[in-house]
């Protein structure tokens, strides 16, 4: 048995010579990959998961959640056992590794179903011509269908997935995926450097035919898919079970992982240490540096943050603005991070959980963006719908993206990560469902104005008052929010968002801005007259994709929950999140009222383009149960559909509402 370093990652362990052992001639393992040559799909699926000593890395061309194709690295798939006497959602089924695996933040995904069967012919350009393409074409992420009558082209048949020679997983392990033209040039390029495409022609001819799009014809509409592409990879809802099962196979491979680990809160944590002690080396400061002030560093918009803080000298300017002038554009986020972070751990803090600073607080505090071109761009400015808190997975994510934004602002890996717009993109919005959720985004959102302002500054005061009046009113809040539902986090969010947009804007234009106060909205809420205010259309609809990628062997995606066997007797049922999160136009609609006040005694749920009845609960709330009777509905909606839905429930609702009016509303605290 051979013995392995103490690798810390799988960049690291797919480098270790003793873990490549094909290198000297890829072809020995690529052969049984060859569609048509190499061994039945089934029978290579079993070679696959039974292997012991090859490096099984894959492959697999999918969709993102803007419907975008992406490459994904897959490895180390193996089966959950089935247990004799014991039951499982998971058991027979196949996950794997998504990306690398740093501490501990790991993806794991469910490994895509019959991944060696042979696609349809595809027309690919010969390898020179598709490098060509792509270098005159700067703005293509993969390549047009071919037609039948170009030069020197092809027609291909590959495996839906590919094996990837090892020497080459360790550039490849970004979890986001890469685009078909990424994925191309960071290959061939080294397959070519190191006389390797002879022996590794079956990996080329998947790629060719991955950047390779073709024509589908669905009635009298063509539109633009690939051969080989896959619904979404499905993220499965992880429990103790498969956590387990997983983490036993990556702590086997990666035995130094947590070496020098300590978690996402931890980390943060330990970052704010040692600003305090002074031994922060990654944020140093040259005599250069150090000698520069926000003047200097900002000649020409430093009026417009004075202007923002209402201050009239340099001297006045918060703490934050004179530390960063001093830091170099690399450490700006650190900075913002490790203030933050210390007044998570400060007595006065409105909320003792750490703060992320990602893209969107760091891009706002350091270009004074305060303020948006318009009340509905919630993508920029500083208000709560910035703050990104969720559960632990969606910081982690936060706070993954934020550190590869460190790293290309510190140019160390350069283009091998993704720019900066394609990381902004990759922010998820979180908005709050809860009570306790709605708290500790507003709590971090106060801190954030705690340090970005000064403790005398006008909106520092209007929200102390209204955290010491939402302090005193919990349990009332709490009856609202989580008990009778009469008004959802998200409007409370909003109405500050709004308040805000407009002092800013007032403050921006140099006239007299309204005295802020945002204890007004517990008191709405107190006598019931709240006006919850209309949501922007893009909080949470999806973006509408520039096409239609369609999988030529199937045409919809399956749902985001594990599969049970047929013999299986579990009868858990679990969650099912909808991949585009909660409608907004469906949540306004429904304020106030059960979704069952709208489904019951009030006709038919429409249909969706399947025939089949729609879930409310699975749009409106953004999430539903593995054994719900519409459960053909729980997938994201065409345009069409999502119109249908909301014009019945917005007519229905109203109906409702109408018939009400003359019943006496129940007094809560009667």
């Amino acid at each position: 048995m051979m013995t392995l370093d103490l690798h810390e990652t799988y960049s690291g362990y797919y480098k270790d010579p003793r873990v490549d052992i094909f290198y000297e001639d890829y072809q020995v393992m690529l052969d049984s990959f060859e569609a048509g040559a190499g061994s039945q799909p089934r029978t290579l699926f079993n070679l696959v998961l039974d292997s012991v000593n090859a490096p099984q890395v894959y492959a697999v061309l999918a969709v993102n959640n803007r419907n975008e194709p992406r490459i994904y690295v897959l490895h180390r798939p193996a089966k959950i056992p089935v247990q004799l006497g014991r039951t499982s959602p998971w058991a027979g089924q196949i996950f794997a590794t998504n990306g690398d695996v740093i501490k501990d933040r790991m993806v794991t995904v469910q490994f895509p179903g019959d991944p060696f069967v042979g696609a349809q012919l595809t027309r690919v350009l010969p390898i020179d011509a598709t490098s060509e393409y792509f270098e005159a074409h700067p703005d293509a992420t993969y390549l047009p269908p071919v037609a039948d009558t170009t030069a020197h082209s092809v027609e291909v048949v590959v495996r839906h997935m590919m094996w990837i020679p090892t020497y080459l997983v360790s550039d490849l392990l970004l979890s986001q995926g890469w685009t078909p033209r990424e994925f191309w040039q960071v290959n061939i390029a080294k397959l070519q450097e190191d006389d390797k495409i002879d022996e590794c022609s079956v990996f080329v001819d998947w790629m060719r035919v991955a950047c390779t799009a073709i024509s589908v014809r669905t009635g009298s509409r063509t539109s633009e898919s690939f051969a080989i592409i896959k619904p979404s990879l499905t993220v499965p809802i992880m429990d103790d079970e498969l956590f387990t099962e997983r983490n036993n196979i990556v702590n086997k491979d990666l035995p130094g992982r947590f070496s020098l680990g300590l978690g996402v809160n931890n980390a943060i944590l330990q970052l704010a240490d040692a600003v305090a002690a002074n031994t922060t080396k990654s944020v140093a400061l040259s005599k250069e540096q150090s000698e520069k002030t926000p003047s200097k560093k900002w000649p020409e918009s430093i009026g417009l943050l004075f202007t923002y803080q209402q201050i009239s000298d340099e001297s006045e300017l918060p703490v934050l603005y004179t530390r960063l002038a001093k830091a170099s554009k690399h450490e700006t986020r650190m900075v913002i991070q490790s203030f933050m972070t210390e007044r998570s751990n400060g007595e006065n803090a409105f909320c003792t959980q750490p703060l992320i600073v990602n893209l969107a607080i760091a891009k706002c505090i350091q270009d004074f963006d305060y303020v948006p071109g318009h009340p509905d761009s919630i993508g920029q400015g500083l208000h709560p719908f910035v703050i990104n808190n969720g559960n632990m997975e969606a910081r982690e994510r936060s706070l993954r993206n934020a550190q590869r934004f460190d790293t290309i602002e510190g140019s160390s890996l350069g283009l091998m990560l993704q720019d900066l717009d394609t990381l902004l993109a990759n922010e998820v919005r979180h908005i709050p469902i809860t009570f306790t959720e709605t708290e500790a985004t507003l709590g971090m959102f106060g801190d954030l104005l705690a340090v970005v302002f000064t403790p005398t500054h006008a909106l520092n005061k209007a929200f102390s008052a209204f955290w010491k009046e939402w302090m005193k009113t919990k349990m009332h809040l709490v009856y609202v929010i989580d008990q009778a539902r009469t008004y959802k986090p998200v409007h409370i969010l909003r109405r500050m968002q709004l308040e805000l947009y407009y002092w800013f804007d007032a403050v921006r234009r140099k006239s007299s801005p309204r005295d802020l106060d945002f204890t007004k909205i517990i008191y709405e809420i107190h006598i019931n007259a709240f006006n919850p205010p209309l949501l922007p259309p893009n909080l949470m609809a999806p973006a509408e994709p520039a096409f239609v990628l369609v999988p030529p062997e199937a045409n919809a995606m399956a749902p985001l929950s594990p599969a049970v066997d047929a013999g299986s007797t579990a009868s858990k049922s679990t969650v099912i999140p909808n991949p585009a999160g909660p409608d907004a136009v469906l949540e306004q609609h429904l304020t106030g009222l059960h979704i069952r006040d709208v489904t019951i005694g009030n006709g038919e749920v429409p249909s969706n383009n399947r025939g089949n009845p729609m879930c409310i609960a699975f749009h409106a709330k953004g999430r539903c149960f593995s054994k719900c009777k519409r459960a053909d509905d729980h997938r994201p909606h065409t345009t069409a559909e999502r119109n249908k839905l909301q014009a019945w429930v917005q007519a229905t609702a109203d109906k409702v509402r109408a018939a009400k009016q003359s019943s006496p509303t129940p007094n809560p605290s009667a």
